[in-house]
């Protein structure tokens, strides 16, 4: 993750105007960047719900796999 920016739900128009100019910034340059805008109710929900953007493939790996084996 590059760049983690949080805002108040008041703040939504500027939110989306900032990931429209980082995506535009991001145009045509090499590599693939992946700009997205997430909501949730508080930090920790967005980690459980978007781990993806949080933690690495093994750790993701990792949780699914404890999840799994706690499965009776």
């Amino acid at each position: 993750m590059l760049l983690f920016k949080p805002f108040k739900a008041e703040q939504r128009a500027e939110a989306q105007r900032e990931r429209l100019e980082i995506e535009l910034s991001l145009n045509g340059s090499r590599g693939s960047r992946e700009v997205v805008l997430l909501e949730a109710h508080d930090e920790e929900a967005l980690h459980r719900t978007h781990q993806r953007y949080f933690k690495t493939s093994r750790e993701i790996l990792e949780s699914m796999s404890a999840l799994v084996s706690a499965i009776p």
